[in-house]
């Protein structure tokens, strides 16, 4: 077992739950992760929290065998069903409060997806890679698209 895994939640229960513990939900299951660079995606494509905060989780107050969670993302290895009923208080810490950002995460993801599926997308540095990612969704998803054109125009400055 890894030393700390993760959990989301909205920034408005951040605090009762670092001070109450981590309570499962109806099915007896607590979801957790073990890689912190997906938290943005996980928040995007599953949750939805406009603001949501990251809980640290020193996995000693986890008593039971974690699960794999069945989720069909590219984040799927990392994510993980902990069938206890509580994690207590002080094996928890808010570790970080963020604001959600789609387009963002979006562009993370693209990223990294298009490193593996695009021959020779990982050799390209980031600004070649905003490029390429523009020009493939110009047309199907203009908003996204003129995201890319402002952070190639922030590159520059």
């Amino acid at each position: 077992m890894k030393k700390v895994y993760y959990h989301i939640c909205s920034t408005d229960n951040a605090e009762k739950i670092s001070q109450e513990g981590l309570v499962c939900d109806d099915e007896g299951h607590i979801f957790v992760f073990d890689n912190l660079s997906i938290a943005d995606s996980l928040n995007n494509n599953q949750l939805g929290h406009p603001k949501f905060s990251i809980i640290q989780i020193d996995s000693k107050g986890i008593f039971t065998e974690l699960v794999l969670d069945n989720v069909s993302e590219f984040t799927a290895s990392s994510q993980y069903i902990c069938k206890q009923n509580k994690i207590e208080s002080n094996y928890l810490t808010i570790i970080d409060n963020r604001i959600n950002n789609p387009f963002e995460t979006a562009l993370k993801d693209n990223i990294k997806i298009n490193d593996v599926i695009v021959e020779g997308f990982n050799n390209k540095n980031f600004k070649e890679k905003l490029v390429y990612l523009k020009s493939q969704f110009q047309k199907q998803n203009p908003k996204f698209s003129d995201f890319i054109n402002k952070k190639i125009s922030d590159l520059k400055k």
